[in-house]
Parts: C-alpha cells; structure tokens; sequence
C-alpha cells in the first residue's frame, strides 16, 4: 500500500512527459514530510491479545488491589499509555482511560509495545522512594511508582496468547510489587496513597468532586434504570432533584437547571441546550446532522465523553433519500452564555446562585469554570473514494472544538476531527481524474481548536490537539513507481488564548499552534507540536516562562516564534537541552534571560536563528457552525463568533461570498474588537424554494493593522429535501441503463430528475431500498457487463454512480425486494425466489418456481408477497400463491406503497401507474415520465411525511390522486365521475 500524507506526492505523468516534480522521489521523507508505508493493512481480526490491567492505591505496598483500606476521596482513574517501540518519536501514543475503578481495557496488535501510566514527575507520587528496613537495600531510593513515562516504560511483547515483558533493571523491586505475571494478558500499575499537592489546582478539584460527587450520590434511593438528573432551583433557594429519561432532554431541561448525567449516552438537540451547570459521567452525542452546542451558565464538568458524530454517520437517516456529498465531522461549541457577549441583552443574567448557595467563597472563583478529565473528540470528516466508474469523491473536513470559559482546567483529552482521508484502489481506476485535481487538496482538513478562557491550566496529564488533514492512500502494489501529483488534506489550526496559561501537558496541531496569554508558565511534561508553525505571543510587560523544558518539547515543521511587546521578557533559564526544534527560530524580545554560560545555540535546533527587538503581533480567528440544512423560503439566522487573539484592540474589514448568489444581509464592512476578546454577529440568509439547493459562503475578516492577519470561514448550507421520492430504472435499450426519481411534496405535483449518467453496458433489472439503512440496491440481469450481479447506489454523491458488492450466483436477476426487517429477497426468471445476502451479494434458492416472474415486492407489513407473472399479478402468504387480478397492462416493476395500493411500472410506456388491489387492479393514479420501459420501481413508506392512499387528497382538483378513481375537476355526480372521485 502507497500512502500519501498530506504533501505534495508524486504519481503517474499522464501526459507521458518528463513530470515537473520527478525529483520529489529523491529528497528524503523527513525533508519533504511524506511517510511512505508499503505493506497491507492488518484486518480487525487479527487483533491477537487483550491487554488488561488495574491503576490502583496500594496501600499495604504489596502489589495487589484487592485492598481492605478504601480510599475516601481519591479515585484511581487516570492513563495508560502504550507506544509500538519501533514508532517515531513524534507519533502520538495511544491512551486508554481506567474507569472510576482503575481498570482498564485494550485489544491490541501482534508486536513490542512500551507501555507506562501517567503521574505528574513534579507530585509527591512520583518523587517517592522505596525504602523499607533492611539496612543497605540496593533498592532504596528507587522511585517507588515506575514506568510513568514513555522514557523508563515497560516493554512488552504480545502474540496470539500473550505478553512477555523486557527484564529490567529492578526485576527485584517488581518481584516485591508482584504486579508482573508472566504469561497472562494483565499489567497492573500500583501506585502508594500519597496526595498531589498543586495548590490552587488541587483546591479546584476539590471544590468540582462537591458540585459533582461520583454518580452514585446522584441516586437518592430512586430508579437505578434511570440514567438523567436535574436540579430544580425553586424562587426559595430550595433544591428540587428530578430523575428523567434521556429522551425527555428537550422537553424538560431549562437554563436554570443542574443537569447530571450519571450513564449511558444521551442525544443533544440540533438546536443545543443551555444549563446552569452540567456534570457529564456517561456519553454526550450530538444528532445526525447537526452540531453538538452546549451553553452553560456556572460551571461545566466532564468525567465522560462528549462525542461528535463523524462524516459518515452525520448524516440524517431518512431514506431513500441521498445525503450530502460534503458531510463533515460534527464539530462540538462548549460556551460559558454570560461571556459571550456580555453588552448583549439577549445574554444570560450573570449569576451563579447554585455556587453561591454552596458557599464556595475563595479567591479562586469558580463561577464559568470548564474542567475536563474525560475526552472531548469532535467528528472526523467523510472518506473520499475512487471507484471504477472514474468517480472522485473527495474526503471531507472534520469538525471543530470550541471551548469558551472563565476559567478552563484541562486534564483530559481534547481533539477536533481529521480531515476525511481519500482511497484509490488502482491508479487506472482515477487517472484521468486525479489529473484534473492536481492543484487541489482531495482530502479533507483537519477541524480547528480553540481554547478561550481568563485562566488556563492544562495539567500534564491532559492532550489538546487539532484536527490532521486527511491522508491520501493509494492501494496499487503494480505500480510503485506512479508519479502524479496530489495533495492530501491541510490540518487545523490550534489557538490558546487567555489572561494567565499553564501548559503542562501535550498540544498538537495538524497545522500551527497559536498561544497568546499575559503570563505563561511551563514545565518538564510541556509539549507543544505543530506541522506548520508554533507562535506563542503576547503583549506589553508580558512573562514567557520556559523554564525546566523536555528535550524537544517545542517542535515545530517550519518556524517557532516567541514574541513580546515593551517590557515583555523570555524567560529560558533552567534548561539544559535543545528545547527547541524548528526550520527558524525567531524570538521578537528586549530581554531574554539564559542561565550563566548559556547561549541560544544551546537550546535550539534550528538552521536559522533570529532575535529581534520587541513586537506586538496580531491574530484573527473565525468560528461557529460550518454546516447548516433548513426549510425552502425560510430567514436562516447563522451566528459567527470573530476573536481577536492579539493583545491589542484591531479593527478588520470583513467580506462575504457565496457560491450561489443567494441574499445574504447583517454583515458589517468592518469591526472593531478589544485584545483578548471577540464579538457575535448574525448573518440572514434567505433560502430559496427549490430543495436540495446549496451554497457555500465565505467569510473573510482582514486586520487593519496587518494585512497579513487573515481569517477565513466557509459554511455550507443547504435547504432540506422534504419531498417523497420514488426511485426507478429505465431501460435504454438491452445494456444500457438510466436511474431516475420522481419527487413530490403532496403527490400532486411531481419532478422526475435523471440521475447521474447512463450506465452504458449494464443491464439493470431490478431495484429496492433497504427500510433500515436506506440504501438503494440494484441488480443486473443477462444483458449486460456482469450478469447477475449485485450493486448499491454510493451514498455519498449524487451522480447515480454503483458500488459493486459481487456476483449473486444467478444470472438473471430480473426482481428485488426487502422484507420490512430488512432481508434481502429476489427473483431468478425461470428457477424461483431467493434470499441474498446484501453484504457478500451471494444469493441462494430458496423455492423452486419455473414460471417468469417479473417483479416482487414485500407488503408493508411484511405478510404477503406480490409477483407479476406475465399479465397477472399473484399473492404468497408464506403457504399458498394465488392470483389477485389480471394487471391492466405489461407490467415489468411493482412496489407496494400502502395496505392496498401497488405502484407499477409498464413495459413501452412513459407512466408509472397505482392502482388499487382491492378493487380488481383498477388503475387510480398515473405520473408521467419521459422514460418509455421502466423495468424497476423503489419507494420507502418512512421517508414521506405524506402516505398515499391515506385520504389526503382533493376531489375536483383535476388531479387523479391514489384513492381516486378519476377526477374531473368537479364534486358533481352523474357525469361518469361521482363526487367522491369514484368512477360511475
């Protein structure tokens, strides 16, 4: 497997010259940051072992965890972390999160593995010794917690059965602490009863383990079942604690509540919530097609996970109709309301009556807190494709992650979504249209995070990181040497902004990292990496204190830039290693302190290094939702946040585009924002009538006082396709073959719509929707290229292109049809009915019948099912098959749309057809089409909001409807048509 990350890449000359970028095969990977890999994916199911283990206080420093003293306010939760040994240093490891318990969980791969649990080196957890009384123990003063970094890690060895460790050099110790069992799949992580005393910090998590007790508390002796709480705050000061049903969220929930989530996951609507505070133990999940947006009010505290939907499940399930083809990653806004625009009077009342009642009175204030020790991972973007129907479908971009808080306390993991990756699965599958992209990025980018608060910790535990763009990945061994160009996915940037930050834990970017505090502080845990460039910036009399780094802990694919305004200073003492790691270095400072002795080529490596005298340097960034669907004719109000991420007030000139020319009003030409704040604006935006209509617009925001500092935003809106849409194939000819539909909102006025190109060569008979996932299938019959095979229509784009799923065994598969639970049937002319497995496309003969069947198709209720056999049409109840009526013409495909309605497709006619099935096959409704032979009909009973045959219709409208017999514009009777429609 050629894969191709996110640069540059060469592929196959088209053009059969020399091409431009040759010499990209002879620079060395790191140089141009292209990782190629060779080799074939391992399958799921070669996970081979299931690494187990507990991170546990072992009090009686035995090893063991089947403890007799519990702890009363400590839990074991935390992190383990596990790297293959042979991986680059800059790959992320992989965390695995304990439970309350301390337990934890992995299925992992064949191979050498270190692994290691995360404690703070600078806490009296990691500083203790072992020491016991034996006089002269080698032992002593060995640390008493290891393997808490990835530097002194545990290795070990798993295969099929098992995992071997790595003899150390404190086999002894180990011995003593009994937590290695050679042979088994378990590695425990026992650490002594000693607290972690940070101060503030410490004092912080105090205060949330009170406002948020483990979700035991939350009970009260009520219904365990019962997974969602709220406080109810009455006008008195009482307190009120209701238990609800996840599903009650919308109808229940207000802005004055504490809402606790103690399990299971829950659903966010598409508009979002607003709370007063939030306690998260078990799962928050945005809906399909939306984003996830929580406002909160005093405090937000997450122990769980808050999880946005990836491309492809953000997509609204409501067959049969197509989803979008740019559904990206569902990005996730956690927001303090009262700072979001404290001079708008549609904002909160600023207050926090809960906390005040609670007595929480300090110097640190908790009101507009965010803490997170679980993961926040907002959506990764679609998969682009490239099948052999010469097809590009691009990958698409992940969501993004915006927290806005007083004060942030970060100890978990925070990640936007990756860019959706792209897979070829032969270059002559795409040539000719990869050519056409050469310039363009096929992949898609990485969602953006940005952290916004007045005080910041990110403790060392914690990981905050942006999205990566996607990757492009190429499945050709023939052909290793391919040389065209193409550009994978470009990754998000990620932005750090407040009064005061502590950086102790990781931050990486898929693209540049930007930092901009009045004080920041670090430490020995602080990583900072990014792809691009890394810009930590402030203003006047501003305080960088580098102290105490890592080697490498700064690191950088282009420039690092460190900047400060009059009086700022760059503190880098106290280090003793190449802290720094980037193409340039440049540091914008009047004073720079270095330890005795220590000049800059000490701590940096870099080509190029340059000091400058102090500067103010400038930031704008851009957010909100970037995806939006709404009703036709409706105002769309869109809300954009811009922030200014200087230190200095600025002024930006703002403009708009769109892709559409629709009317888009409430934009400002220009806008002025203080330092370290941002503003709220409305866009109006008017939809138009025609559904399924799309416009992307962007919003650029350029700073006055540098040109240089641009923001960009696109959002994509949509209008929401309401209609009912039946789906057909059209016989051009014996092997060609045309996909139409015909849409309708009240089945009076129909659009039928060609879709996608004529299959030229493909002879397809049949076709039915699955009522589960709401994917169309086809099948192909004698005729044509691949007889008797089976395809899906690809969910992600509108062309009307087919995925192949494989040959179903029988060669004339004229009729399809799924049975309401979502079994897969058909119909081989001449041998009987079948039962297809739509995953491998084999199909097996279930009942042997010789006659010529046309078409089935399944009741609505799964009891009967109906086949055309010549002019006839027959019933089988599951025992017994008899006819019902002669049909009123050539019939060639049938679908079932209510309890006694059949919609019907004639051979050498342009119609489809319904007519009733208990009252002699009567024709009662007809839909002109420009398609003369259609062989196959699909329809799904859940996608209309308007059920035929269900009494909706208008006698006297002239329009023939499916429970009338006839309509000739009038309700009088004796004129051949009665005043209910029914024929005379």
């Amino acid at each position: 497997m050629l894969h191709l990350r996110r640069t540059p890449v060469p592929t196959r000359n088209l053009n059969l010259e020399e091409p431009p970028n040759r010499w990209w095969r002879f620079v060395p990977a790191l140089a141009v940051g292209l990782a190629l890999l060779v080799g074939s994916i391992i399958p799921v199911s070669s996970l081979a072992a299931t690494v187990t283990g507990y991170r546990f206080f072992d009090f009686d420093n035995d090893g063991y965890n089947n403890e007799s003293i519990e702890p009363e306010s400590e839990s074991p939760r935390g992190s383990i972390y596990y790297r293959a040994v042979n991986a680059s240093p800059r790959v992320r490891p992989t965390r695995i999160r304990t439970d309350e318990n301390g337990y934890y969980k992995r299925n992992i791969r064949p191979g050498e593995y270190k692994i290691w649990q995360y404690l703070d080196p600078t806490s009296a957890l990691a500083l203790a010794k072992f020491e016991d009384s034996t006089p002269d123990d080698p032992f002593d003063d060995v640390p008493l917690v290891r393997w808490a970094s990835s530097k002194d890690a545990m290795v070990i060895t798993v295969d099929e059965w098992s995992f071997s460790r790595q003899p150390t050099l404190i086999d002894e110790l180990d011995t003593r602490y009994k937590n290695i069992n050679n042979g088994s799949n378990q590695l425990n992580f026992p650490i002594p009863p000693l607290g972690n005393d940070d101060g503030q910090l410490q004092e912080a998590k105090d205060w949330i383990k009170t406002i948020c007790p483990s979700p035991s508390d939350y009970r009260y002796g009520q219904n365990d079942e019962k997974s969602l709480f709220y406080y109810n705050l009455g006008s008195d000061g009482s307190e009120t604690v209701w238990q609800l049903e996840s599903s009650q969220w919308e109808t229940e929930f207000d802005e004055n509540q504490i809402v606790v989530l103690t399990y299971g996951t829950v659903e966010i609507p598409p508009v979002g919530v607003k709370v007063r505070g939030i306690c998260n133990y078990g799962t928050l999940k945005n809906r399909a097609g939306s984003d996830l947006k929580i406002e909160f009010m005093e405090f937000f505290v997450n122990y769980g996970q808050i999880e946005g939907l990836d491309g492809d499940e953000n997509i609204s399930n409501n067959p049969p109709m197509p989803p979008e083809k740019e559904i990206i990653g569902s990005s996730i806004f956690i927001q303090n309301g009262h700072l979001l625009d404290p001079k708008d009077e549609n904002s909160w009342e600023f207050g926090c009556d809960f906390l005040e009642r609670k007595e929480y009175k300090h110097n640190w204030d908790l009101c507009g807190m965010f803490y997170n020790v679980g993961d926040i991972q907002a959506g990764k973007g679609k998969q682009g494709s490239c099948q052999s129907y010469k097809y590009l479908e691009k990958g698409t971009d992940g969501g993004l992650v915006e927290i806005y808080a007083d004060i942030g306390i970060q100890e978990g993991d925070i990640t936007a979504g990756d860019g959706g990756k792209i897979e070829f699965e032969r270059y002559d599958d795409c040539d000719g249209v990869l050519w056409d992209y050469v310039d363009q990025r096929i992949a898609g980018n990485g969602g953006e995070t940005g952290v916004y608060a007045s005080n910041i910790i990110a403790t060392a535990s914690s990981v905050t990181s942006s999205g990566d763009g996607g990757d492009v990945v190429i499945t050709d061994t023939d052909c290793p040497e391919c040389t065209q160009e193409v550009l994978g996915g470009e990754g998000g940037n990620l932005t750090v902004w407040a009064e005061n930050v502590t950086v102790q834990g990781k931050a990486y970017s898929g693209n540049s990292v930007y930092v901009e505090p009045d004080i920041m502080l670090s430490g020995k845990d602080t990583r900072i990496t990014a792809k691009k460039d890394v810009v930590i910036f402030g203003g006047d009399n501003w305080e960088l204190k580098l102290n105490n780094l890592s080697d490498e802990a700064i690191t950088a694919g282009r420039n690092i830039i460190l900047a400060v305004g009059n009086g700022g200073i760059v503190d880098l003492r106290n280090n003793n290693s190449k802290i720094f790691k980037a193409v340039k270095v440049e540091i914008f400072a009047d004073t720079i302190l270095l330890d005795e002795g220590v000049i800059l080529q000490n701590l940096i490596d870099a080509p190029t290094i340059e000091v400058h005298p102090s500067k103010i340097l400038y930031h704008v960034a851009l957010s909100g939702r970037k995806q939006i669907e709404a009703e036709a004719n409706t105002n769309l109000p869109i809300e954009i946040s811009i922030s200014n991420v200087g230190p200095k007030e600025d002024t930006y000139t703002l403009n708009i585009s769109d892709s559409a020319d629709w009317a888009i009003t409430g934009l400002p030409s220009s806008i002025t924002v203080d330092g370290l704040k941002r503003k709220n604006l409305i866009l109006n935006v008017t939809l138009p009538s025609t559904m399924g209509a799309k416009d992307v617009i962007t919003i650029t925001a350029t700073s006055q006082t540098d040109s240089k500092v641009v923001a960009v935003m696109d959002i994509r809106v949509s209008v929401k396709d309401t209609s009912c849409r039946v789906w057909g194939v059209h016989d051009k000819g014996l092997n060609n073959s045309q996909l139409f539909t015909i849409h309708s909102t009240d089945f009076q006025n129909f659009e039928v719509i060609g879709l996608g190109h004529l299959h030229e060569g493909y002879d397809l008979e049949s076709l039915d929707i699955n009522p589960l996932t709401g994917e169309l299938y086809l099948a192909s019959s004698t005729d044509g290229v691949e007889p008797g095979y089976l395809y899906k229509l690809n969910p992600s784009n509108e062309e009307g292109n087919l995925v192949s799923i494989g040959d179903i065994g029988f060669t004339r598969v004229d009729s399809l049809s799924f049975h309401p639970e979502g079994v897969l049937w058909g119909w081989e002319r001449g041998q009987g009915l079948l039962k297809i497995n739509p995953i491998t496309g084999i199909g097996e003969l279930v009942i042997p019948y010789t006659e010529d069947v046309e078409d089935i198709s399944w009741s609505l209720d799964g009891k009967l099912l109906y086949a055309v056999q010549h002019d006839e049409l027959l019933v089988w109840d599951g025992n017994t098959l008899t006819t019902v009526c002669s049909m009123p013409r050539e019939t060639e495909g049938i679908e079932a749309i209510s309890e006694n309605m059949l919609m019907f497709g004639a051979h050498g006619n342009k119609n489809v057809y319904v007519i009733d099935v208990n009252n002699g096959c009567q024709e009662i409704s007809n839909i002109p089409t420009p398609y003369n032979d259609i062989e196959g009909i699909a329809w799904s009973a859940s996608s209309c909001p308007l059920q035929l045959g269900s009494g909706n219709s208008v006698c006297g409208d002239n329009v023939i409807q499916p429970n009338e017999q006839c309509d000739d514009g009038n309700t009088t009777s004796g004129d051949g048509c009665s005043d209910v429609c029914l024929t005379e």
